[in-house]
């Protein structure tokens, strides 16, 4: 039985031809000693498109999957058309081809792996359109937004194979590296990676770690860019100091050792304290960002936070708990606040 691995590249990678070339290179360099599954997401921004035009009332929803999995068919066929150009023997698969059932849930049920392993007889690369399946009844179906990540997952798992996740960062930072300098994390452990990415986090998708945890799978984050990575790892070796930010949302995570869903907050005032809720749907208008610092007994830290970034907080508006403190800034002070609170764990 020849070895396989899998590799998943993203819509950055995939967003015009200099980086199709890029990325088909590294398939070749690979594809001389192993068969690979090379599973691709919709070019970047080309999905959010999609999701636009579908909003029309034109659409039954048979079709609005049709319309939304396009991206994805469009990735295969380029790629696989590239690597045939460069001497690769390489053939495009879609979802209902292989065929991967996706339940009423949006998730993987299944996929057959009959079809790839013969394929494999003739190619030596098979590429594969994620984010979609089809049903029982042979509708095209698609899965939950960012889960091109799943279907890897799910094929590295069938296959026993190693899965790759080409970025367009070398590896997982332990802060946004295009908000200030900081360095890569070298490797991640994998129930950090997991709270991280049920904060929004766009390194993995949820289920796709999940998936990972549950199988034990060997997962590495890497650049297409450089080839530099971070290995996701089973055995906790040190804590990692991690920072998310997505839109209208900002939070700062200091990991340790506890999973900790997010959280209301609570509005202080001379006279009483009281809880808020759906914070995020009055926030957007505003541009406040809501930040969470993380971590086992993070409460020993919170007073020297509060020193430090006391005058950026929003109104007042805090949540202190033994593992978790939360508070609101304004969008204009977020790199300040970043700063002050990235010294703060770095003595």
């Amino acid at each position: 039985m020849f070895k396989i691995i899998v590799k998943k590249f993203g819509g950055e990678a995939l967003k015009n031809i200099e980086n199709i070339n890029k990325i088909a290179n590294i398939i070749k360099k690979n594809s001389l000693e192993k068969k690979i599954i090379v599973v691709v997401s919709a070019p970047k921004n080309f999905t959010d498109l999609l999701y636009k035009i579908s909003k029309q009332n034109i659409y039954k929803k048979e079709e609005k999957n049709v319309l939304l999995s396009c991206g994805e068919q469009i990735s295969s066929s380029i790629l696989s058309g590239v690597l045939n150009k460069m001497k690769v023997k390489s053939t495009s698969l879609q979802g209902w081809q292989v065929p991967i059932f996706v339940n009423k849930n949006m998730e993987i049920e299944y996929i057959y792996k009959r079809k790839i392993k013969n394929l494999f007889k003739k190619n030596n690369v098979i590429v594969i359109s994620g984010f979609q399946g089809v049903d029982k009844k042979g509708n095209i179906k698609i899965l939950n937004r960012g889960d091109s990540d799943t279907s890897a997952v799910f094929l590295a798992n069938i296959f026993k194979s190693k899965c790759f996740f080409y970025k367009d960062t070398d590896g997982i930072y332990q802060t946004d590296p295009k908000l200030i300098k900081t360095k890569k994390i070298k490797n991640i452990y994998i129930k950090d990676l997991i709270e991280i990415s049920s904060l929004g986090s766009k390194i993995l998708s949820l289920n796709s770690v999940k998936k990972i945890i549950k199988n034990k799978l060997t997962v590495n984050v890497l650049s297409f860019k450089n080839m530099k990575k971070t290995k996701i790892i089973y055995k906790k070796k040190n804590n990692n100091f991690l920072i998310i930010k997505e839109e209208n949302l900002f939070r700062i995570n200091y990991l340790k050792t506890k999973i900790i869903n997010n959280i209301d907050m609570i509005k202080l005032t001379k006279k009483n304290i009281y809880f808020t809720t759906n914070l995020n749907l009055n926030l957007k208008r505003k541009k406040i960002y809501k930040v969470s610092v993380l971590g086992y007994n993070i409460k020993i830290k919170v007073i020297k936070i509060l020193l430090n970034i006391k005058k950026y907080i929003y109104k007042n508006i805090i949540n202190s708990l033994e593992n978790k403190f939360s508070f609101l800034i304004k969008k204009n002070n977020k790199k300040i606040v970043l700063k002050k609170i990235t010294k703060i764990f770095k003595k």
